[in-house]
């Protein structure tokens, strides 16, 4: 049975207050279901666009399945969805994906939660990989393309990435808010996860991860915030749930990520990377908060309300088709 929790309690309590909810049939925006609301007026235009996906309803939809498995729920979500693998005459990589196909954009249509107690994590790096890979915001569809240094040529990590990277879809970093505490603009992407499971993830994989912590990276002047999240299929999963216990189980694992963060550009002669809050590594609850802030700030992105059109989204690309 899928139990519907509050995202700003701790893990403890979510297991205590957990309440079974009414059956649902039907694809409906989780906040209007949580809360007992009616349901949201989002424009036409988005509308059309989920419909033509074959579900959906508004922006922040998401299927609610009355089911045991939370891990089928995700699956059953992404039935008909897949990834497609390209490379181009240089040896570029880009991937995009189709569900039931009709190409789809990974950014905007894959839910940020899978269920209350997870979200979702589009792997752009697999662990050990060098290759630069990331989602490309202004595109049509938003496909993870590999990034390509000043002379055109791929660009690679000057060695391995020692963890799953990505981003948590339907979630936006906004450049035009100053964080109040840490002083900083948002770095304009989709929200970095650093899934630290023993499984090397395939690029392009949609995966269940839980949020354990967050580090507030500062690159070039912009908060760039690092989710560190465990997938719900790793074996470790069951023992860890927020930050703390990860210096029980993988001591350790923190700093690494901290320093290869830190220093990973310097050898191509940049600076190093700073980190907000005395360093600090901000605990689930924070985690959790940040998730819905930046989710919030996706919505008023794909609404046309803050983004000065530089990004690609359905509501942009609705207009670009009027023209």
């Amino acid at each position: 049975m899928l139990l519907i929790k509050q995202l700003d309690n701790s893990t403890a309590e979510k297991k205590e207050s957990a309440v079974e909810p009414k059956k649902v049939t039907e694809v409906k925006c989780l906040e209007d279901y949580c809360n007992n609301q009616v349901k949201h007026e989002h424009s036409s235009i988005m509308q059309k666009h989920l419909t033509a996906l074959g579900e959906g309803e508004g922006i922040d939809y998401k299927m609610i399945f009355h089911e045991d498995d939370t891990n089928e729920n995700h699956k059953k979500h992404m039935d008909g969805t897949h990834s497609h693998e390209e490379k181009d005459a240089n040896g570029v990589v880009s991937v995009c994906w189709k569900k039931h196909d009709k190409i789809i954009s990974p950014w905007h249509d894959i839910p940020h939660m899978p269920d209350e107690a997870s979200v979702s994590f589009v792997c752009e790096i697999p662990k050990f990989d060098s290759a630069k890979m990331e989602c490309i915001t202004t595109l049509p569809h938003n496909p993870i393309m590999q990034d390509k240094n000043a002379d055109g040529t791929p660009r690679f990590y000057h060695g391995p990435i020692f963890w799953n990277y990505g981003y948590v879809p339907q979630t936006w970093e906004d450049p035009s808010h100053i964080h109040p505490q840490l002083h900083y603009k948002g770095d304009a992407d989709p929200l970095d996860v650093v899934e630290i499971g023993a499984t090397k993830l395939k690029v392009g994989s949609v995966n269940r991860v839980k949020p354990l912590g967050t580090l507030a990276m500062i690159d070039g002047g912009e908060v760039d915030y690092k989710v560190i999240c465990i997938s719900y299929n790793d074996p470790l999963a069951i023992v860890l749930n927020d930050i703390a216990d990860l210096e029980v189980h993988c001591k350790g694992t923190i700093s690494g990520i901290r320093e290869w963060f830190r220093w990973y550009k310097t050898p191509a002669n940049k600076g190093k990377n700073e980190f907000g809050y005395n360093e600090e590594v901000q605990d689930a609850k924070k985690t959790w908060e940040i998730i819905a802030e930046t989710h919030n700030s996706w919505k008023q992105l794909v609404r046309g309300e803050i983004g000065d059109n530089k990004f690609w989204t359905p509501l942009s690309a609705a207009k670009e088709a009027k023209l």
